[in-house]
């Protein structure tokens, strides 16, 4: 059963809309979908990508003059960072990650057969 009491009802997402020239390096805040008649239709960028500067001719082509990304506070990380931290605090020998970081998981690998034993 969930103890909705001990949630952080206080904590919430900082979401703010910016223009497009001043996106580099943030976070975006949603799902962004490309429409190509007759050829694709699909997610272009994924919410929580960080904006590139290359992203930013394709992010105008799809009509996009704002976007809504993120406020990332001092005290915060992106979930991939967050995931690839916590995958090398638990790597031991014989253990390796395998890709990069997505959607706030990575995979974690054994390089060897043999037996995992937790100390809890």
């Amino acid at each position: 059963m969930c103890d909705i009491d001990s949630l952080d009802a206080g904590k919430s997402v900082d979401v703010k809309t910016i223009p497009i020239d001043q996106a580099v390096g943030t976070v975006l805040a949603h799902d962004i979908t490309e429409i190509r008649q007759g050829e694709f239709k699909g997610r272009a960028f994924r919410k929580g990508h960080i904006v590139k500067k290359e992203d930013i001719c394709h992010l105008q082509r799809l009509g996009k003059e704002r976007l809504y990304v993120l406020n990332v506070g001092e005290d915060e990380v992106h979930e991939d960072e967050a995931a690839y931290q916590l995958a090398e605090a638990l790597m031991g020998d014989g253990v390796r990650m395998q890709g990069k970081p997505k959607e706030g998981k990575i995979n974690i690998i054994a390089e060897r057969n043999g037996l995992l034993k937790i100390d809890s």
